[in-house]
């Protein structure tokens, strides 16, 4: 969430030139503390980590963000999102 938040701030937006289907497009458009929607929080989310590891990589450094995010994983993601968003409705 901190890292989207920071490419929110920044306009952070990429097109890479990849081989086959191209998924990693990236328009941080939106704040995700303040969005409801946690299929969109993922859609950015996963290509800027993977933008970040990429950069990280480039420099000889290690991964950012070393691990991939399950579907279980993301359910409970989500799980905790809608739950905080609620709480925070009152």
């Amino acid at each position: 969430m901190d890292s989207l938040e920071t490419a929110y701030n920044f306009g952070l937006r990429t097109a890479p030139i990849l081989q086959g289907n191209n998924k990693l497009n990236l328009n941080a458009n939106f704040d995700p503390y303040l969005h409801q929607n946690f299929g969109a929080i993922l859609e950015t989310g996963i290509p800027l980590l993977y933008t970040v590891n990429s950069m990280n990589r480039s420099m000889g450094k290690d991964d950012a963000y070393p691990f991939v995010i399950s579907e279980p994983v993301q359910r409970k993601l989500k799980f905790i999102h809608n739950l905080l968003n609620e709480r925070n409705s009152f």
